[in-house]
């Protein structure tokens, strides 16, 4: 029988919940959450253009909270706006 290995940064994730919410998400949820690819994230975290994210214990987290900040500072009304 293969022994999983313990990784204490995931067992304080799934501690992290507030109201049945995920305080921190794993880019793999925020990319089913907010339909964007894992690839948007990838490439607008190199870029420095993306949603504010976590680096912890060698894993990339993003507070549900920044992400809707981030979208709503981007709010526009026209084209012309761009």
């Amino acid at each position: 029988m293969k022994r999983e290995k313990f990784h204490p940064t995931n067992e304080r994730i799934n501690l992290c919940i507030t109201n049945g919410v995920p305080k921190l998400l794993k880019e793999t949820q925020v990319s089913e959450i907010y339909n964007v690819s894992l690839s948007w994230l990838r490439n607008a975290r190199w870029k420095g253009d993306g949603f504010p994210f976590i680096k912890m214990g060698g894993g990339v987290f993003y507070r549900p909270e920044d992400i809707d900040s981030f979208i709503s500072s981007r709010l526009m009304h026209s084209t012309s706006e761009y």
